[in-house]
């Protein structure tokens, strides 16, 4: 899996996203107090979002986020919207 702490994404919504973290981390730095929320969510890789959410993000939803911000926004969509509809079962 790759990381979306890299500005050369060819996703435009993990370039975007990146930057929205990015901004709210060094304003909260930059006060002094870091907001330990914007830290986890900043360093938490996709497969600790499958892990730490009780079953709600199975780790093949996990993988189509992966393939969202490598730019293979449709396909990632397909089959996020695949396995959310498995994981309700």
């Amino acid at each position: 899996m790759l990381s979306v702490r890299c500005t050369t994404q060819k996703s435009g919504l993990a370039r975007w996203m990146f930057r929205i973290l990015n901004h709210l981390k060094n304003k909260s730095m930059a006060k002094g107090k870091p907001d330990l929320n914007i830290l986890f969510i900043y360093n938490v890789p996709f497969r600790g979002i499958a892990k730490m959410t009780g079953g709600m993000v199975s780790m093949g939803m996990a993988h189509a986020l992966t393939e969202i911000v490598n730019g293979h926004f449709f396909k990632g969509m397909g089959h996020l919207i695949k396995g959310f509809f498995a994981n309700r079962k």
